[in-house]
């Protein structure tokens, strides 16, 4: 049972199998921030920008407790 316990973290949480894992996931986030980028490919400018379009995705209600 240790033995397989041992296995079972070296498998899934030593570096050589999770730092692929983090590279992965930077791959995926760049491709979500350049897509994300070609929908809005002006960044907000507070001053001349358009509010609505510049604050068009931010959270319109305030979360309550219930």
């Amino acid at each position: 049972m240790g033995e397989a316990g041992r296995r079972h973290v070296r498998e899934t949480f030593d570096w050589p199998v999770v730092a692929p894992q983090y590279a992965a996931l930077g791959a995926e986030l760049g491709a979500i921030r350049t897509a994300s980028e070609a929908h809005h490919p002006q960044a907000p400018q507070p001053v001349t920008g358009d509010p609505f379009r510049d604050f068009a995705d931010f959270a319109t209600q305030i979360l309550q407790a219930d």
